[in-house]
């Protein structure tokens, strides 16, 4: 490796990874603009056999430069793979990517970008990108500038715009059984139920004044809800919160058909509804803390993502550790990783062939073969 290689491994910092539709390939993005490019097939035939990949070396396929700057989010839609970053957001397809991870590995590999999407860039925060989500066929970003966005992808145009947050949106998650609501997280310290339908805000919460002994609201860094669309588990500098969904107000009947967007539609309510702790139906034990407090014997962090699998919850954030939690809110495992900080999380496949990605702040990427944690280091080169 050269040493405009190893200076870049030295400072590289992962914030998002997605896995390919097929499960084969792991893409991840850095402080640099890099996609890192890993195949995976080999770990898949090597879960048999934990103990013979623990904390073995996986080096990536490639890395492709595709901005100037960070790709703070990665998403599917579709067949596409789609960039959140400093610069917008990119889309690229994954015939392309798939491609790349096949052909023999060259310095100069280049991944083509199928088009460009600009968020509006009139408030301070510009063009930056924090999260993304698919709603129905339509992509969400969550921007720097507060506002979250609705686009029609294949026309490549913005169709809906809301505004609310007053500090930038961090995170962005859709209810999987609907295809007109988004939940966003924001700087701000809340959390917003959004409704393609009406335009508008549908609910606001704000987890960190609901809890004991904090002033402020602090920052919500980490969003998502659970595959039978019931639970929203919300967490940054406050502790891990788990909401009922369906106690939240403006959730009721949102299983029916949402209409097409209209591309004159801008929403920016006017007022937001705000919960009281006696709405939430379920409130978890404290799972982290902005100020490292420790639960049961654990000294857990602020969280920066957070993923469902299963009946279970996975999160990491500002510690060396992925945690693994129940509904209940008591911690199941804590398992110790490379990276100082976390930004990702990310699960791939079902409960026998289960993948788990964690990654952050260095150029290594725990990756762990079901439950067991088995665990492979792949090394962004």
């Amino acid at each position: 490796m050269d040493c405009d290689k190893k200076r870049l491994q030295c400072h590289a910092v992962v914030f998002s990874q997605v896995f390919s539709p097929c499960g084969d390939v792991l893409v991840t993005g850095d402080n640099f603009g890099r996609l890192g490019i890993f195949t995976l097939r080999d770990l898949h035939s090597c879960a048999a056999n934990l103990s013979s990949v623990t904390r073995s070396d996986y080096p990536s396929k490639l890395t492709v430069t595709v901005c100037d700057g960070s790709i703070y989010s990665l998403h599917t839609i579709g067949d596409l793979l789609v960039c959140g970053t400093t610069c917008g957001i990119k889309a690229f397809t994954w015939s392309a990517v798939l491609a790349l991870a096949e052909a023999p590995t060259v310095d100069d590999a280049k991944l083509d970008e199928m088009f460009v999407l600009d968020p509006p860039s009139d408030v301070g925060g510009g063009r930056i990108v924090n999260g993304l989500c698919t709603m129905g066929d339509h992509l969400v970003s969550a921007s720097a500038t507060g506002c979250v966005q609705i686009w029609d992808v294949e026309h490549q145009r913005l169709v809906m715009k809301f505004t609310g947050h007053s500090k930038q949106a961090l995170c962005v998650v859709s209810r999987p059984h609907t295809s007109h609501q988004c939940f966003s997280g924001s700087d701000d310290g809340t959390v917003k139920l959004w409704d393609s339908r009406s335009a508008n805000c549908s609910h606001s919460l704000s987890p960190g004044v609901q809890t004991p002994g904090k002033n402020s609201s602090g920052w919500v860094s980490a969003v998502a809800v659970d595959p039978n669309d019931r639970w929203l588990v919300c967490g940054g500098s406050m502790p891990l919160s788990l909401h009922h969904i369906s106690m939240l107000s403006g959730s009721a009947g949102s299983q029916t058909a949402s209409p097409p967007l209209d591309s004159a539609s801008v929403a920016s309510p006017s007022t937001t509804m705000t919960t009281s702790s006696s709405v939430l139906a379920s409130t978890l034990a404290p799972l982290a803390s902005h100020q490292a407090t420790t639960y049961g014997s654990v000294a857990t962090g602020t969280t920066n993502s957070c993923v469902f699998s299963g009946s279970s919850l996975l999160s990491a954030g500002s510690t060396s550790r992925l945690y693994h939690w129940d509904l209940g809110g008591s911690l199941q495992k804590e398992v110790p990783c490379w990276s100082r900080v976390h930004y990702s999380v990310a699960v791939n496949g079902d409960d026998r062939d289960k993948v788990i990605s964690v990654a952050g702040s260095s150029a290594f990427i725990d990756v762990f073969t079901g439950y067991l944690y088995g665990s492979v280091k792949l090394v962004l080169t």
